[in-house]
């Protein structure tokens, strides 16, 4: 459709927002937002709808959208290796270690004799 004017360079094509979206495959505040970004040449058109001088090079989709392909069978090894880590966590989760438990008896017996040492010290400060 020409040259479009101001400092896009080259060949130009006058699109809705919504024209934009489309042949860009995003959503529309997308394209609203990348005419604002690029600076592109913007004009009310006659039906109210604003018109933007997009470049014929920018027409392309923002992304390569890969073919839809149908459901893959997943490979033995990897049921058999996903199968193992599931019984590994399962595992590790339900029983703790005898070191683990041994340290957080530890844990529990040392914040009890803590709380039951400070406890009458903290009391006698209060004022009161």
């Amino acid at each position: 459709m020409g040259d479009g004017g101001g400092d896009n360079g080259g060949d130009s094509r006058w699109m809705t927002y919504a024209e934009l979206a489309e042949a860009r495959g995003i959503k529309e505040p997308a394209a609203v937002r990348l005419v604002q970004r690029r600076r592109w040449e913007r004009q009310p058109g006659n039906d109210g709808a604003a018109r933007v001088a997009v470049p014929v090079a920018e027409l392309r989709p923002s992304r390569v959208v890969a073919p839809a392909v149908g459901p893959v069978a997943p490979d033995s090894r990897d049921m058999e290796a996903l199968t193992r880590e599931r019984q590994r966590a399962d595992a590790a989760e339900t029983v703790p270690t005898a070191p683990r438990q041994g340290r957080l008896a530890y844990r529990i017996g040392w914040t009890r004799r803590n709380a039951t040492a400070t406890r009458p010290a903290r009391i006698a400060k209060r004022p009161g």
